[in-house]
């Protein structure tokens, strides 16, 4: 075989190896290559240069990895799903305590308290010293008013674990909602020598002592609550409600533009109208009363006020 003969062999080779070559051989990039999404099937993930990977999701096979996949979709707030994901990790063991607290919270975030009742005490069942089960229960017996009941829930979060502040501060909002004001500030005390940086418990401690006419000492709870957190614009409403059951009626009037300013509810505008109307404001009352109407058209004491004030006006 001479040399030319040679030389064609390879390029009939290369031609069978390869396949032919089109367009400008300079530019191999002419020939095109199958995008990868032509090849992969499933959801589609984003990656750098607009190009994508698609990725197939696998399902969960054991009960826990049911009950991570509910704990992520109720991170996202997606609690129905995370529900249809307890429900698989307790099928496939019924017997974790854990899953139907899991499953309870969800219902209880998505307001059906009834439902997440069952579940807790299923809880409860399994483990009858579960405290976030117990506290669960409380807050479930909260929603729905049965404040009695949660106050023996949060009893028992006590007894299971006193030196967490939540059963003290829980059961301190369930007598305070039935007006025990005395019975409700040592436990909020208690609360917050636990945890002194929940804001929360300051704004309890703070409503408690409104409610016992306590004034000032309302107002150092409130104050404390904008330490903790400046941009709380209710607790200015607070303040506000507080200096005006003061006969400070200015005062009272600028803490209530703070709130309204951000948070505009029926509630500070209502007590715009009694600071309002104790200054003998009656027209901007009217006013006041009005906007409550436009937040909450059923607003009986909004409407008691108004026709009050109509009287006044001539």
């Amino acid at each position: 075989m001479n040399q030319m003969e040679f030389i064609l062999g390879l390029v009939l080779l290369s031609v069978l190896i390869f396949g032919p070559v089109t367009g400008d051989i300079n530019n191999q990039s002419s020939q095109q290559i199958p995008n990868v999404s032509s090849i992969i099937t499933g959801p589609e993930v984003q990656i750098e240069g607009n190009q994508t990977l698609l990725k197939q999701e696998a399902e969960p096979e054991t009960a826990e990895e049911w009950n991570q996949k509910g704990n992520s979709l109720s991170d996202q707030g997606l609690y129905e799903d995370a529900i249809l994901a307890y429900d698989r990790a307790i099928d496939l063991d019924p017997e974790i305590a854990t899953y139907y607290r899991n499953c309870a919270l969800a219902l209880f975030n998505l307001g059906k308290y009834d439902k997440s009742l069952e579940f807790v005490k299923k809880a409860l069942d399994i483990s009858p010293r579960y405290f976030d089960a117990w506290n669960d229960k409380g807050r479930a017996y909260q929603k729905l008013g049965r404040y009695d009941e949660a106050i023996t829930a949060f009893d028992k979060v006590i007894e299971i674990d006193a030196l967490r502040p939540y059963g003290h501060g829980n059961k301190a909002d369930s007598l305070y909602y039935l007006g025990k004001y005395s019975e409700a500030l040592p436990l909020v005390e208690k609360a917050i020598r636990l945890a002194p940086d929940i804001a929360y418990y300051w704004t309890l401690k703070g409503d408690i002592l409104r409610e016992l006419g306590r004034y000032d000492d309302a107002l150092v709870a409130y104050e404390e609550v904008l330490t903790i957190d400046p941009g709380s614009l209710y607790t200015y409403g607070n303040k506000g409600s507080v200096y005006r059951l003061s006969g400070r009626y200015q005062d009272a009037i600028e803490m209530f533009e703070k709130q309204i300013s951000g948070s505009p509810n029926a509630w500070v505008w209502n007590e715009m109208g009694l600071a309002l109307t104790s200054m003998g404001d009656y027209d901007e009352a009217l006013d006041a009363y009005n906007q409550t109407l436009i937040i909450d058209p059923s607003n009986s004491f909004a409407k008691e006020k108004i026709e009050g004030l109509k009287k006044l006006l001539p």
